[in-house]
């Protein structure tokens, strides 16, 4: 029986061992033709992962088997662990009133297939800077980051297709080893980011237009866009919302192991097909384009912080997208600002900076005097 579900055989030996090391297990750093033997410290628990371990091998069932022991779970569930380490999914959901075995209209499957495409394609877009409209213009970079999106087998219960996102390796910066000896956490990959503005997209369209059941402000209009909202992307919601078959669209979202999950986001977002009509006068918003503040808009997680030494301010690195290029950029705030920004780091918060970017000492970009920093769910907030 094989125990798992995907991975081809350099990618689950790879995230066979990250998971082992992530879990405390330590390799015995003398390898041996075969393999090497991962033990767990001050325990007489070992566990020998060969070289070249095969997905659905005897060897695989075996490894994932004792590990299940180990930490008292489904083989399952352990399993899944391991072959999803740096995959976030999101699990795309079209219920309808109408359900004969798990099957949902034609048309309607149809439909969702083509919407969630859409709208995947429009955050890769967005992720890569704030547009209301995108008109043709799709971000080749952002292309290519959803280039190696999988959809896996439908699941059971409605129509559900799960979206799958491998998530790359971040390159290390100057600025990554600059945060040495500082409170840092580790850069999310460009496909966390992707995936993250899909899931915040659906919740503040959720948040400023469904529930309230009424069109947003002007500023609200804007705090969407910040969030990655299009009219592309608002568009592809509420075509699928109309299909006569589909009573509601929900999105599961299930984060990559390998880092920690977005604090921003809500893990499920459900919209009921009544809410067509105003998602569709959302999109009629965003087709001139919303008015630009003054200032540059940052928008990303914080990655770094550090205190000065008279404590009068602190300094947080954020990890945003600027003139479409990723860019890292210290943020000067005063210290009340600064001890809501840890907690904001830990939870992994998407925090939206207002203000002039300039090219401080050692060439590092900054924002000196900014006029907001808040996360971006408290931006939306401020402004209802």
């Amino acid at each position: 029986m094989r125990i798992g579900s995907i991975g081809t055989e350099s990618t689950v030996e790879r995230a066979l061992r990250e998971y082992l090391d992530a879990q405390g297990w330590r390799p015995s750093g003398n390898p041996g033709p075969y393999g090497d033997l991962w033990a767990r410290p001050n325990t007489s628990m070992m566990i020998p992962v060969p070289h070249d371990i095969r997905y659905g091998s005897d060897e695989w069932d075996s490894i994932v088997g004792r590990l299940a022991d180990v930490d008292r779970l489904p083989p399952a569930t352990v399993a899944f662990k391991i072959t999803h380490w740096s995959i976030d999914v999101a699990h795309a959901r079209a219920a309808n009133d109408i359900v004969i075995d798990d099957t949902i209209p034609l048309a309607a499957g149809t439909q969702l297939l083509n919407s969630s495409w859409r709208m995947l394609r429009a955050v890769a877009t967005t992720a890569r800077g704030p547009k209301p409209q995108i008109k043709g213009n799709y971000s080749r970079l952002g292309d290519l980051t959803i280039a190696h999106a999988r959809m896996a087998h439908t699941q059971r219960g409605s129509y559900v297709i799960p979206i799958l996102l491998p998530l790359t390796d971040v390159p290390e910066t100057k600025d990554q080893h600059a945060l040495e000896g500082m409170e840092h956490v580790a850069p999310e990959p460009e496909e966390r980011r992707v995936m993250r503005t899909f899931a915040e997209s659906l919740n503040m369209i959720d948040r400023v237009a469904v529930q309230p059941d009424r069109m947003p402000t002007g500023e609200q209009v804007m705090q969407l866009v910040n969030a990655g909202v299009s009219r592309e992307f608002a568009r592809a919601l509420s075509e699928l919302l109309q299909e006569d078959a589909v009573s509601t669209f929900s999105t599961t979202f299930d984060w990559a192991p390998s880092i920690e999950a977005p604090g921003s986001v809500p893990t499920a977002v459900e919209i009921p097909s009544a809410a067509a009509e105003v998602v569709e006068r959302v999109a009629s918003r965003l087709l001139s384009p919303t008015k630009k503040p003054g200032t540059e808009v940052l928008i990303g997680p914080l990655i770094g912080i550090r205190r000065e030494s008279d404590d009068t301010f602190w300094e947080l690195q954020i990890q945003a997208v600027r003139h479409s290029r990723p860019a890292e950029i210290w943020v000067t705030v005063p210290m009340s600002v600064g001890e809501l920004a840890t907690e904001w780091m830990r939870r992994r918060e998407t925090v939206v900076v207002y203000g002039n970017v300039e090219r401080g000492a050692g060439n590092h970009l900054r924002v000196v005097r900014p006029q907001s920093v808040m996360p971006l769910n408290e931006s939306m907030l401020s402004s209802d």
